[in-house]
């Protein structure tokens, strides 16, 4: 008994190990010589770290950051719009690392670790140890063609993120339905993460946990419903307070401001090009390419569970069955048309719905490919089965490398280093860490902007001061301790606009050669601020939100209360 429990320890430690190897191969591919290549949503992405960068490093809050330093230093609340919990890693390793590209990959490549040694262990929990069934669960998930898409090819890098801790959520929510009530702690610790790294995600998962609870309760109608009920407050509220710091502000400032949100697109047409149908969908499943498809493996997951079906256990059956409806909804053959205007099109894209889709893809690909293999060994009587495990393991990692190095080869031959001279970086490009910095800065992101200032936002990114008598040039800024610090030369005393962007509910503290100037806005949303004659340094200090204190106090206790 003492030896097998050796052997299952040992046998864990060699898949973490394994995992590491796959992690460093999937993004070393990509990696290896040191380049980046181009991705819809790089830039954006890339300035965000670069912005908690230069928080860390001068002191400047990362809790409720402006953007003075990068996207174009007009103090745009992006980054309170996007979470950043879960991006400071990167931005730590940034400060360690002086080469900013080889910093990117190595924490991809952690993170990815980190992603498959979670999905490991808690299907190693779920299935009450088994282990290959468990390592194939982690592989298939977090290396799934849709999750490399997200960040090789679109590099959406909050949703990339958020993915790596679903698993967390739906155990936890799982064992809520299934009556296990204390598990319910994993969901709620899941759902906090995936709400630190991508809102949207976040607001998915909730509401997909919500209408499974209510389809399970309905069709199992259990005895202890109570119990389960008071399970889910738990986990629902928890992650209430756990957020609580991080979507305060956010909510803050969307009440108090006109803000200008991103585009609500065309649900048939993405940016990107139009939902395919069903047939294009499978076609392209079948080429397994990184795109936003879910690739051969799809198709072999499916057919062979049908196969399979009487064989198959009741749980697997239902992730089969939501795994093809997901996929049916990210094709024409889901009638988005009729969803247009309604809160479902705040989704944007119907692709995204393969994020949830990847870990039915996994949950059921996982015990497919176990129970093939436990037939195939039995039968066969095949010794060593551990170790060849090991091999099925790696072998379902082989289409999604392959897929990478396909698109490697492509942008090879189409990509080039980027070019600045131009007047757009272009869609085909590379960087490496000498142009990393100068590629940060050309991040001119105006999503989140109140309306006035959205439609001023010319202007605004080009950093004009506008005033009435005669021009003034922006001189050098500096944006330390939260504070930004420029020095004008006026001819005059007069009234400059000067292109910071003005939130309402941001407690702002403006000085001129260190008198306090009463905060007025202008037109285009901005600041006003009075001159004199001569030299005038003008300060603008940011500080706390009002109830921040109260916000972080809320999620400290919350957080301490889960803990004990």
């Amino acid at each position: 008994m003492l030896e097998s429990k050796e052997r299952t320890v040992k046998f864990n430690y060699l898949m973490v190990i394994i995992f590491l190897a796959l992690s460093l191969a999937a993004v070393g591919i990509f990696g290896s010589q040191g380049r980046f290549y181009s991705a819809n949503d790089l830039k954006f992405h890339l300035a965000r770290i670069a912005e908690l960068v230069h928080d860390l490093r001068f002191h400047d809050s990362f809790l409720s950051p402006l953007s003075f330093t990068f996207f174009k230093g007009t103090g745009t609340a992006v980054q309170i719009f996007y979470p950043n919990l879960t991006l400071l890693p990167f931005a730590f390793l940034q400060l360690l690392i002086k080469q900013p590209i080889v910093a990117l990959y190595m924490m991809l490549a952690l993170y990815s670790w980190v992603g498959c040694c979670l999905s490991y262990f808690l299907m190693l929990r779920f299935t009450k140890q088994n282990q290959l069934q468990s390592g194939l669960f982690a592989v298939i998930y977090n290396f799934s063609l849709y999750h490399t898409t997200d960040l090789f090819i679109r590099f959406d890098l909050g949703e990339w993120l958020a993915m790596i801790f679903l698993p967390l959520v739906f155990y936890g929510g799982y064992q809520v339905l299934a009556g296990k009530w204390n598990e319910w702690k994993f969901g709620a610790i899941g759902l906090a993460l995936v709400g630190y790294s991508h809102v949207l995600t976040f607001a998915l998962s909730i509401g997909i946990i919500m209408v499974g609870w209510l389809i399970g309760w309905l069709l199992r109608r259990p005895t202890d419903l109570r119990n389960r009920l008071i399970a889910a407050i738990k986990m629902l509220g928890s992650t209430f307070l756990l957020t609580f710091f991080e979507f305060y502000p956010l909510v803050r400032l969307s009440l108090l401001n006109n803000i200008h949100f991103p585009t609500r697109y065309n649900l048939l047409v993405s940016p990107n090009g139009k939902l395919p149908d069903l047939n294009s969908f499978l076609a392209t499943a079948l080429s397994n390419q990184l795109t936003k498809n879910l690739g051969i493996i799809l198709l072999l997951i499916l057919i062979g569970e049908l196969i399979m079906w009487r064989m198959v256990p009741q749980l697997y059956r239902w992730s089969w069955i939501l795994l093809v409806l997901l996929v049916i909804c990210t094709t024409t053959f889901f009638p988005w048309q009729s969803f247009q205007r309604t809160p479902l099109a705040v989704i944007q894209f119907p692709w995204r719905l393969l994020t949830i889709a990847s870990f039915f893809l996994a949950l059921s690909g996982s015990w497919l490919f176990a129970t093939l293999f436990g037939l195939i060994t039995q039968r066969w009587r095949i010794k060593g089965e551990k170790w060849w495990g090991l091999i099925l393991v790696l072998v379902v990692m082989l289409p999604t490398l392959s897929a990478e190095l396909l698109t490697l080869n492509q942008d090879k031959r189409t990509d080039q280093l980027v070019n600045f001279n131009r007047k757009s970086v272009g869609t085909h490009y590379w960087i490496t860490d000498q142009e990393y910095q100068k590629f940060v800065k050309v991040s001119s992101n105006t999503d989140y902007y109140p309306i006035k200032a959205y439609s001023a936002r010319n202007s605004i990114l080009k950093r004009k001061i506008l005033t009435t008598k005669g021009k003034l040039r922006m001189s050098v800024t500096k944006f330390e301790h939260n504070q930004m610090t420029i020095e004008l030369i006026s001819k005059s005393a007069q009234t400059a606009n000067l292109p910071w962007i003005k939130y309402q509910g941001i407690n702002y503290q403006l000085s001129v050669n260190g008198r306090h100037q009463q905060l007025k806005t202008s037109k285009r949303g901005t600041f006003l601020v009075k001159l004199k004659r001569g030299k005038n340094k003008v300060s603008l200090k940011v500080n706390a939100f009002t109830g921040q204190f109260l916000a972080e106090v809320i999620t400290v206790v919350g957080s301490t209360c889960l803990l004990l």
